[in-house]
């Protein structure tokens, strides 16, 4: 997805890649990515979180924060994904697993929750499941297999 770029690119996106050292690259990562989410907040609200477990806990109101914000970028990011996740799934024309990795898709605020239900109202007919594989990185798609 490092090249996907046919979506528009959200003004915080615009800053964070202007800035980056992978200028014009990875502008989808940029959006949905846990490296990056914190970053929209901070330059939405003027914060200073460190971290998207940081914006996490001010989407929950363990922390101080704006949490309205903090869960609309959850829910953009969510959506975001769950469009390339339905579009592959009605390009395949089946139902399909995806193996996921990252604490941001497993708990991160109503993000995996989020991501199934609007993969649901986009590719109805193509159900969609998510797996977690342990070192996924590493072991690959040999244990979907096995």
């Amino acid at each position: 997805a490092a090249c996907f770029d046919k979506f528009t690119q959200s003004e915080t996106g615009k800053q964070i890649d202007k800035h980056s050292v992978q200028r014009g690259n990875s502008l989808f990562e940029k959006e949905v990515s846990g490296a990056y989410l914190h970053q929209h907040y901070n330059l939405t609200t003027g914060g200073k979180l460190t971290s998207t477990h940081e914006l996490d806990k001010v989407a929950r109101g363990e922390i101080s924060g704006d949490k309205q914000i903090a869960r609309d970028l959850f829910k953009r990011a969510a959506q975001l994904l769950a469009c390339q996740v339905a579009g592959i799934a009605r390009f395949k024309k089946r139902p399909m697993v995806f193996v996921m990795e990252g604490s941001l898709f497993w708990v991160g605020y109503n993000f995996r929750k989020m991501v199934a239900e609007t993969v649901k109202l986009l590719s109805p007919d193509f159900p969609v499941a998510f797996k977690a594989i342990k070192d996924c990185g590493i072991v690959g798609a040999a244990k979907l297999l096995g």
